[in-house]
């Protein structure tokens, strides 16, 4: 019984691979056409984080699994046992997609692929190997290490605030109507609002390629992808920017893409900061239950809004609490 699962599971693994390089082979790219169309600000934002941009390439049973991109995060010298140098060597973690782990590629399941091998493009050279050090599959992460001869550049990684809070104005003391208003909130957060433009990065493992897409936060809910922590964008794009940063016109890495319906959707920064932390100390995140669903404002319907207005003329913060 034992046997025949364990073949049943190979044979998955197999056609899982298999569907993975067919699919590779027909995602290819012009390197003389990407980003052609792209606008000035939008190339020299990108530019300033390109070099910490790399393309992942996973294996399994010796067969190609899944292609992602990463962001280099950390960079320090590689130190001996003995607390001396590393002969020259340096030691980056690259932040990415726990996709480029699960079992079959770019599911929602929670399996882990067999004898997995990670290989590591950057911007030019010889791939390198990487080494998994944590993943976690709720919020779709994990970090990968690998070694080099010389330091690569870090990525800025900048908390944003995408709250807003209702703050009303009084119909007839004030010729402004109730509304939506930004809040006074820590001066070293992005404000991130709906219509803001956003840069997605990913690099392909052929050419070394940098792909670069703009496009503008466009927050909705959806209903394949589960986490409820995910923010939308209208940048255009292919699995290969799975796991690669979202940046704002300042190069400055604000989330981390996923792929849906075409069209990129990000983890905030500000979780996958905290979680590479937990995942460099403890190789995974804990997920504590207290009970509760909570979803910031801007998730809401219209209708749900103005009755909050109407119960709660006043309100400027807090949590509203549906149902009990």
């Amino acid at each position: 019984m034992e046997s025949a699962t364990s073949s049943k599971r190979q044979r998955v693994v197999q056609r899982a691979a298999r569907d993975t390089v067919d699919e590779e082979e027909e995602e290819m790219f012009d390197e003389r056409s990407v980003n052609k169309d792209l606008d000035i600000d939008s190339k020299i934002a990108a530019l300033k984080v390109s070099l910490s941009v790399v393309c992942l390439l996973s294996r399994t049973g010796g067969k190609n699994l899944c292609r992602c991109s990463g962001t280099v995060v950390e960079c320090e010298r590689k130190q001996e046992s003995g607390g001396g140098g590393g002969g020259g060597e340096f030691v980056a973690t690259i932040l990415t997609s726990a996709n480029l782990l699960r079992f079959p590629a770019y599911s929602r399941y929670t399996f882990l692929a067999p004898d997995i091998t990670v290989e590591v493009y950057l911007s030019k050279g010889k791939p390198l190997k990487g080494q998994v050090l944590g993943y976690d599959f709720h919020y779709n992460l994990a970090i990968i290490q690998i070694t080099t001869d010389y330091p690569l550049p870090t990525a800025i990684l900048t908390d944003i605030d995408v709250s807003m809070p209702l703050t009303p104005t009084p119909l007839l003391t004030d010729s402004k109507p109730f509304g939506l208003r930004p809040h006074t909130v820590d001066s070293s957060l992005f404000k991130l609002r709906g219509g803001d433009k956003v840069i997605a990065l990913a690099r392909t493992h052929n050419c070394h390629c940098l792909l670069v897409e703009s496009g503008m936060l466009s927050i909705y809910k959806s209903s394949w992808l589960h986490c409820q922590e995910l923010l939308y964008t209208s940048c255009k794009t292919t699995q290969v920017y799975i796991g690669g940063p979202l940046i704002n016109c300042d190069g400055e890495v604000i989330g981390i893409v996923f792929h849906y319906d075409g069209y990129a959707a990000f983890l905030p920064i500000n979780i996958a900061s905290r979680c590479l932390q937990l995942l460099k100390r403890d190789r995974g995140v804990c997920h504590p239950w207290l009970g509760m669903t909570l979803t910031n404002s801007y998730a809401a319907k219209a209708s749900v809004l103005e009755e909050i207005i109407q119960k709660f003329p006043h309100i400027r913060n807090g949590i509203i609490v549906k149902d009990v």
